[in-house]
């Protein structure tokens, strides 16, 4: 498996320390956790953030998946396959190739977006 890495902002991270801890904590406890809030306030440096943390102390490979270029619901299943070098199965849906090629997989998957 060939998992679209995390971005490496050009910054260092300040501040947030209690959410980090926080969010790290519940992404332990839960299979999928959300950030709302309006555009521009971190969700996304916040997340990344987290899950290089969860990562690191879950020796989980962490992945990014930005989705903020396909317009389409429907489209989002391709999308992440592509991301994740998926290739197309004869008469098999998107989503059930990336399951297959990483459902065992241990993994982290910050999707953007």
């Amino acid at each position: 498996m060939l998992a679209p890495p995390l971005p490496s902002p050009p910054t260092t991270f300040v501040g947030r320390r209690t959410q980090i801890g926080e969010l790290v904590g519940i992404l332990a406890a839960n299979r999928m956790v959300t950030l709302v809030g309006p555009g521009g306030v971190g969700k996304t440096r916040l997340a990344i953030e987290v899950v290089r943390h969860a990562a690191a102390l879950s020796a989980r490979e962490a992945a990014f998946v930005d989705l903020s270029g396909v317009l389409d619901p429907a489209a989002v299943p391709a999308e992440v396959a592509a991301r994740f070098r998926v290739r197309p199965r004869e008469g098999c849906a998107p989503a059930q190739g990336i399951a297959a090629e990483i459902g065992a997989q241990p993994l982290l998957l910050l999707v953007d977006n």
